[in-house]
């Protein structure tokens, strides 16, 4: 219910003050989402998705290129950013995804297991993603099966 891909029977989903009522697409910016299996699209590149996403949450087009290049830095695929998300490795998956959810300045970010799965290296560029999200003053909800 939180991302909107199922609406409550009672009561209200929130983010940033916004409710589902005051309109999907404004509540939806207000929310960056990374979902436990994947979500991205692997016909694309890393730096595709992340300007698409940009450009959806009404970036102006000398904007995204600043914040592209940033968000694959913090995550540290500056290697793969041109490459089809087909070909990376599922940490490198796990990266890009937390990318697009913390990218684009959403208050409220939601990451559903972000470093499940991946190693070490790995684990610590998304951590340095949400850490940069903290830093910006954003509300993160991270869900864990331990």
């Amino acid at each position: 219910m939180l991302t909107a891909d199922e609406l409550p029977t009672k009561g209200k989903v929130m983010a940033n003050r916004l409710t589902i009522k005051d309109g999907k697409e404004k509540y939806m910016r207000a929310l960056g989402y990374c979902p436990q299996f994947f979500g991205i699209d692997e016909f694309l590149t890393g730096k595709q998705i992340l300007e698409i996403t940009l450009t959806l949450r009404g970036f102006y087009p000398r904007d995204i290129v600043t914040e592209t290049k940033n968000w694959i830095d913090i995550v540290g695929l500056q290697k793969y950013a041109k490459r089809l998300t087909s070909s990376y490795s599922g940490g490198c998956k796990r990266r890009i995804a937390t990318a697009v959810a913390m990218c684009g300045e959403a208050p409220v970010a939601l990451l559903d297991e972000p470093t499940a799965g991946v190693d070490v290296a790995a684990r610590r560029k998304v951590w340095a993603a949400l850490r940069r999200g903290l830093l910006q003053g954003r509300s993160i909800i991270i869900t864990s099966h331990r």
